[in-house]
């Protein structure tokens, strides 16, 4: 039961998610052409999630292979999506995130003696729900209240509240970046060496999987949005 609720909530995630990117994605692109290339590779997630997810429904041993599987080559698609719209830093950011989060994930699967916690999983991914959050309702609420995407770099006519909506989503940015790149290697060391901890290597494997995804996400943005951001 449990694992047919997880796998209808995945599925309605995997449908509406491409559309919502889409939209926020063509909204004052045009017919620039990264544009065009972000709408083909937000459908590629949507058939991507679609077939991880029923991996993830067949996989034996609780599916973590599987969900793993999906992970991975999640991972893959936003790497292409950056290395397609040229975003380096981005490229960069998620390859150093992502890569040791599989090592971690798959690592950590021998090291598990009981069955994942639904807490410890959601814990897991909710930094990256938050960055991708804060990122996301600034871009709606930037587009709402500008009438548009900003010309200029800046906060130049930016409402009280929307100044505000702005450091709180780039808080999130670099209080996230700082704990993952500085604190995770630290707890993964230890999580490693302390026998009854060693099952949370495989939850921080997943803290930053879903870190690196969640960037990845963000690269779906609209591009004035993501200049504005990025400088």
């Amino acid at each position: 039961m449990a694992r047919m609720k997880t796998s209808s909530i995945g599925r309605a995630m995997s449908t509406l998610m491409p559309f919502f990117m889409g939209w926020l994605s063509s909204c004052g692109s045009g017919s620039d052409d990264s544009g065009v290339r972000r709408l083909v590779i937000v459908e590629v997630l949507g058939v991507v999630s679609g077939v991880g997810l029923q991996l993830f429904q067949d996989s034996p041993g609780g599916g973590q292979v599987g969900f793993g599987v999906e992970l991975a080559v999640l991972l893959s698609v936003s790497v292409w999506m950056c290395i397609a719209t040229y975003s380096d830093l981005a490229l960069l950011l998620i390859v150093v995130a992502g890569v040791p989060g599989l090592l971690a994930f798959f690592g950590g699967i021998p090291l598990l003696r009981r069955p994942l916690s639904p807490r410890l999983v959601a814990c897991s991914m909710i930094p990256a729900i938050v960055l991708v959050g804060a990122f996301y309702t600034l871009a709606i609420h930037m587009y709402l209240s500008l009438g548009g995407w900003p010309t200029l770099i800046g906060d130049s006519g930016f409402s009280s509240a929307l100044k505000f909506h702005a450091e709180i989503a780039q808080c999130c940015f670099g209080g996230l970046f700082l704990i993952l790149f500085v604190t995770w290697p630290i707890a993964v060391a230890v999580f490693a060496v302390v026998r009854r901890w060693h099952a949370g290597v495989h939850y921080l494997g997943m803290l930053a999987l879903a870190w690196a995804l969640g960037l990845g996400l963000m690269e779906l943005g609209p591009d004035r949005f993501l200049y504005w951001w990025g400088d």
